[in-house]
């Protein structure tokens, strides 16, 4: 069991349990000296392989110094400890500022091509980073696609029907995806409303990331699910970093990927916007 208070560095005044998130237990720690601290904490056997890899991811992203991070305070087998930061609103000018930041990041690139150091996590499902490529549309189908449809088989959401659809979206992408016209962007990999906030001083905060080097279309198409984000952030981002021609033709295809994550992860609700993916792309 990990000593919270060798990993804070101080002793514990009072800790409370905090919601959000269904991967890890989070909890908000207060030292003697008063400084909070937050602390995630990952059950079951690869959690420290989860802790390890949401250290890696936020490095990575912090090492830019491009959008606020949590800091890393510690880590000790599945545990991992940040600062707190303390939520605030998203003032006037907060949308466009996070725009503009998100795409500055995104032309940070890597010379060793599509995907990352290390496989990950996308929620509770395994991402495949590795072997790295230089070809996006091989990477996309090989690293994200084909291993949640292996996973949609598995569990029951395929049949005979489906995998001619299937096969047929896959044989249309060379269609769809300009491999010239990408380069590997560090990417968030899971950025959605619930895993970015407004602290106090009205900058813009993104956590537990699924870190690597992509098509930053697929960070814009993932903003896009489950509510979306303010309009202004879209166009800011696109002012400070022009989309490429058929940008907005990609973006079902991009949320497939997290789609089919969901329908692996938490049932059948999902299984109709699949099909309807696949088939807008046959």
């Amino acid at each position: 069991m990990v000593d919270l208070e060798i990993l804070i560095g101080e002793k514990i005044k009072s800790s409370r349990d905090v919601s959000g998130g269904c991967i890890a237990s989070n909890s908000v720690l207060t030292g003697q000296s008063g400084r909070k601290y937050f602390v995630k904490q990952y059950p079951g056997d690869q959690g420290e392989s989860k802790a390890k890899a949401e250290v890696t991811g936020l490095t990575e992203l912090m090492r830019q110094k491009i959008i606020r991070i949590p800091v890393i305070i510690g880590t000790a087998k599945n545990v991992v400890a940040l600062e707190f930061v303390e939520k605030g609103r998203a003032s006037a000018g907060f949308y466009e500022s996070f725009g503009r930041s998100l795409a500055q990041l995104h032309r940070c690139s890597s010379k060793a091509g599509f995907g990352f150091t290390e496989n990950n996590f996308i929620g509770d499902s395994l991402q495949i980073n590795l072997p790295r490529s230089r070809n996006w549309r091989e990477f996309y189908v090989l690293n994200r696609l084909m291993p949640q449809y292996k996973l949609m088989e598995k569990n029951g959401f395929t049949d005979s029907a489906l995998n001619r659809l299937f096969e047929k979206m896959l044989s249309n992408l060379y269609k769809i995806i300009d491999d010239s016209a990408v380069f590997p962007s560090l990417l968030h990999g899971d950025l959605w409303a619930g895993n970015y906030f407004a602290s106090t001083t009205g900058e813009a905060v993104i956590f537990d990331p699924a870190v690597y080097y992509g098509d930053r279309e697929t960070d814009l198409a993932m903003t896009r699910l489950f509510g979306g984000f303010d309009e202004k952030f879209y166009l800011s981002y696109k002012n400070e970093f022009t989309l490429e021609y058929g940008s907005d033709e990609r973006v079902r295809l991009y949320q497939l990927y997290h789609l089919m994550n969901h329908l692996n992860l938490f049932g059948s609700s999902y299984y109709r916007e699949v099909i309807e993916i696949i088939k807008k792309y046959n």
